[in-house]
């Protein structure tokens, strides 16, 4: 299997376009940057989006424990929404309030 996934790897590997001097940053760059700063063990936390994308792949994970995402159970929107049949309300990161 792992090998499979290095052959993937190696046949598509994650590519952006360098930051130029006068040209704008990269998020990818940004995240690289950081992580090549950061100590050893450092945990990781994003929220819903574009950016949960980019730090997974482009933060060498080496320790478990220490990338804390919503693994897709977020919701698109950050307005709460109230469930009158259930008597709850849900927020924008899932949690249920009851009443």
């Amino acid at each position: 299997m792992w090998k499979t996934i290095n052959d993937w790897r190696d046949q598509y590997p994650l590519v952006y376009d360098e930051p130029t001097a006068e040209g704008p940053l990269r998020p990818q760059h940004v995240i690289e940057a950081i992580a090549a700063k950061a100590a050893p063990g450092t945990i990781v936390a994003a929220g819903v989006g574009q950016h949960q994308m980019w730090a997974s792949q482009h933060w060498k994970f080496e320790e478990p424990g220490t990338w804390i995402n919503s693994g897709g159970a977020g919701r698109w929107d950050s307005r709460p929404r109230r469930d009158r049949r259930e008597g709850r309300t849900t927020g924008s990161h899932g949690v249920v309030h009851r009443r």
